[in-house]
């Protein structure tokens, strides 16, 4: 073996020892151990180290054949860079070289490792501003300005409770509520037939509440007021007009009363002949063929059919008056008045037409037992007495028949004698 490989293995080995002593230990520069004084001949140059082999690059002059065989001094330990795993081992080969150095050894630090903290847990706080997202220094927009309306607008959404009600917009609609100085709805009275009723013949049959030139009228004119009055005051509507026996003038009464409750703006009035036994009321009044009640009573004819309310007239009634008119015999009128039937008719039209005082004329209470019969559908009973005619026994018998539990509202005597009416005219 010639000298100078001798030299070269001699050199390989000694440069393998020292790049594998600094690489473990202080990563000295190798600059510091070799000779400025000494060039290398192109053969000669240094070896270049792999960069998957060792993550620092190292620029140094070569060193002197002396130099080279003794050990390297020394050196003040410098921060290691990241050890070199024992899987890669680092590996020299003969033709390495060495750049020329610039100002002296370069070592490149390694970078830095980051390892993010986990989040804080935090109590909830309220929503942030939107002024707080947005940087210091940036001019706000048009877009800005919206977006941190919105983000208030969200906040106060959010602090309101889920169960709330829908506020009120102008779209809504607002429901007037009624007054009481109007009138009640007339949803289905203004829709029956009317009927024109004439002065004359209304006169002609005693009717003295029409044109009011009998003194009389104002009799009835008091009945009408007290019976207002007793019927507010123990909330009641339906009236019973009867009398002991016939001919006392019940028909009459009724029709005066009637005519009398009709001059009454805010009262409806309806007025029904349930004398199935001698129907008249149609006489008195001056309706030809009226149809019948019965009928009525069972279903076959509808209500709306055969009531009738009162038209324009010549007498300046009001138009808040309705009939119930009947021209036919019932042979079996107290079993009609108390059928179920008829029970359920008489409330459908309570509840259809809402009359505020409904007079129901009557069969004599000691005739028949319709009065008795037809008991459940009125609240109080009217009883007029004919002159000369009822007797103190039959009116006994009349209260007796109706029981404590019907209301005896008032009694009316017709067909007075030694009466002078002329003194009541004002």
């Amino acid at each position: 073996m010639s000298d100078e490989r001798k030299f070269r293995r001699k050199r390989k080995g000694a440069v393998s020892a020292h790049l594998k002593s600094t690489s473990e230990a202080t990563a000295a520069p190798v600059a510091d151990h070799l000779p400025d004084d000494k060039p290398l001949s192109e053969p000669d140059a240094a070896p270049t180290i792999p960069e998957r082999a060792m993550p620092i690059a190292v620029r140094a002059e070569p060193a002197s054949h002396d130099e080279l065989s003794s050990d390297p001094p020394e050196t003040a330990p410098v921060a290691p860079e990241a050890p070199v795993a024992s899987s890669d081992p680092l590996e020299l080969t003969p033709d390495l070289q060495f750049e020329e150095p610039d100002d002296g050894p370069t070592i490149s630090p390694p970078a830095p490792v980051l390892t993010p903290s986990p989040p804080a847990q935090s109590a909830p706080t309220s929503p942030k501003p939107v002024t707080d997202e947005l940087p210091q220094d940036r001019t706000f927009t048009e877009e800005d300005r919206k977006r941190q309306r919105q983000a208030k607008l969200k906040a106060l959404r959010d602090a309101l409770p889920e169960e709330r009600e829908a506020p009120l917009t102008l779209s809504d609609p607002i429901e007037a509520q009624p007054s009481l100085a109007e009138p009640k709805a007339q949803p289905a009275w203004a829709d029956l037939r009317e009927i024109a009723l004439s002065a004359p013949h209304l006169s002609q049959h005693h009717v003295v509440t029409a044109e009011r030139s009998d003194p009389a009228h104002s009799a009835f004119d008091v009945l009408r007021t007290r019976l207002l009055q007793a019927l507010s005051d123990n909330g009641w509507s339906r009236v019973a007009i009867t009398s002991p026996t016939k001919d006392c003038g019940k028909t009459f009464t009724a029709a005066n009363l009637a005519i009398s409750l009709a001059r009454q703006e805010n009262c409806r009035t309806l007025l029904m002949d349930l004398d199935m036994r001698r129907p008249s009321l149609h006489k008195v009044m001056g309706v030809e063929n009226p149809g019948s009640i019965g009928d009525m009573l069972r279903g076959v004819q509808p209500a709306d059919q055969h009531l009738h309310r009162l038209g324009d007239n010549d007498f300046h009634a009001g138009h808040n008056i309705a009939f119930g008119f009947n021209e036919v015999i019932e042979p079996f009128a107290a079993e009609l008045l108390q059928d179920p039937r008829a029970e359920q008719i008489m409330t459908d039209i309570q509840q259809t037409y809402q009359p505020d005082v409904v007079l129901y004329d009557l069969p004599p209470a000691l005739y028949y037992d319709d009065v008795i019969a037809f008991r459940p559908q009125f609240d109080g009973v009217l009883l007029v007495l004919g002159g000369g005619l009822s007797t103190e026994k039959e009116v006994r018998e009349v209260e007796r028949r109706l029981g404590d539990s019907t209301p005896l509202l008032g009694m009316v005597l017709n067909k007075a004698e030694n009466t002078d009416i002329q003194r009541y005219r004002y």
